[in-house]
């Protein structure tokens, strides 16, 4: 996402670095687009079964103090959702920014409540430990499935070549090819011979 302005609420102007100013401010001081905010974060409520989602925040990211800021509003947005009835907020997933003990460390020792749990969602998970094969230079690594399906051709029919070679590290089919089923009986089924 690029650097943008958007006018809000009660004549503020939102997505600058420094975080929202009044209409006046902004046209009494002399900002650039240096103090544009490079990038935004949108939260969401989801419910446990996924039947339910709605975007409930959207903040552009401060330049500096990324972790703070975010930690910031995550407690604002549960303390203003823990007021309906109908909602109790759990816990917050991210796509892999935070270190999950990191992010329930701070929010436990900063909330009012004591009970916050934090995750990453599976992809982002799924695709680090993808990312450590092919940083690998151990006998389980990237370089080592290319060899096996080289050399096992009902392991070479289960993977694609851009599965193992992968450009895009964000590449999320080539990460889920690598867990399918089959994909993994036969690097049992490899595992097995080879002890044999």
């Amino acid at each position: 996402m690029g650097p943008c302005l958007s006018y809000g609420q009660n004549g503020y102007v939102f997505g600058l670095d420094s975080g929202p100013v009044t209409h006046t401010q902004f046209l009494q001081e002399n900002y650039s687009s240096d103090n544009f905010a490079k990038k935004a974060i949108v939260f969401q409520i989801i419910d446990l079964y996924g039947n339910f989602s709605n975007v409930c925040a959207v903040f552009a990211l401060p330049n500096s103090n990324m972790f703070s800021f975010i930690m910031d509003k995550v407690r604002e947005i549960d303390q203003k959702w823990s007021v309906h009835e109908k909602f109790c907020i759990i816990g917050s997933v991210t796509d892999g920014e935070f270190e999950p003990a990191t992010v329930e460390n701070f929010l436990n020792n900063n909330n009012e409540r004591k009970q916050w749990t934090h995750c990453e969602d599976y992809i982002h998970i799924l695709k680090r430990l993808r990312n450590l094969l092919i940083d690998s230079s151990h006998a389980i690594s990237m370089m080592g499935l290319i060899y096996l399906t080289s050399k096992y051709d009902n392991l070479n029919r289960k993977l694609r070549r851009s599965d193992l070679i992968v450009k895009d590290e964000m590449n999320v089919e080539s990460c889920l090819n690598l867990t399918k089923e089959d994909v993994l009986q036969a690097l049992q089924t490899i595992r097995s011979n080879l002890k044999e």
